[in-house]
């Protein structure tokens, strides 16, 4: 089991939506909602770490839908997964834990979906962040957020959007040599692994080439 910090919680889609209804049942809704938008700072308990091969073989993968990239800068690998919650680290080398990859893939359950509406009033509010189209789906990309517990924290770059039920955050450090147009590239490869069938995802070069 590895605590680490991970993209987090903003109150925005919260104060928004109270904004809009003070009801028993809009106010349960709200409960979720405020999930549904992530800033840096939260802790987690990674629990499960698991090979790739293990992870594609679980049932709930296909059933629920869930999306991979397919593609990763030049000697960019997938180095670890866990899969409570589902965390894919990627990277040029071996690495640790969160603080020292490349590129750092969520994937998490969204008890809410924003509307364009509600990313437009979020990346009002704040000049680092501001609505990106990726596909047909509308996300928002956070420049330079603080990312991890007060101590230690670094400074992350992140993409985040809506899939079907589920919600992708596509981060990297920001003093990263890689760049925002690479980070927007990971997020357009995103396909279904329904789709592409395991087989298919083993083979691609980020997956079934190992580090060194």
């Amino acid at each position: 089991m590895i605590i680490i910090g991970v993209l987090a919680i903003s109150l925005f889609i919260s104060i928004i939506q109270l904004s809009r209804s003070a009801s028993s049942k809009e106010n349960t809704v709200l409960t979720d909602s405020w999930r549904s938008i992530r800033i840096p700072c939260f802790w987690v308990i990674l629990e499960n770490k698991v090979s790739l091969e293990e992870f594609l073989n679980d049932p709930k993968i296909y059933e629920l839908n869930i999306y991979l990239p397919t593609w990763m800068p030049d000697g960019i690998r997938l180095v670890v997964v866990y899969s409570r919650p589902i965390i894919l680290l990627f990277a040029d080398r071996e690495v640790p834990d969160f603080w020292h990859d490349n590129i750092t893939i969520e994937i998490s359950e969204a008890p809410y979906i924003p509307s364009l509406y509600d990313l437009k009033e979020v990346s009002g509010k704040y000049p680092n962040i501001r609505i990106i189209k990726i596909g047909d789906s509308y996300g928002l990309l956070c420049m330079n957020a603080k990312t991890g517990p007060p101590v230690p924290y670094r400074y992350s770059t992140f993409i985040q959007l809506w899939i079907g039920n589920y919600t992708y955050i596509i981060s990297m450090p920001s003093h990263s040599k890689l760049t925002v147009d690479d980070l927007v590239k990971v997020a357009e490869s995103l396909k279904s692994v329904r789709e592409l069938g395991k087989e298919y995802v083993l083979s691609l070069p980020i997956y079934s080439q190992s580090i060194g």
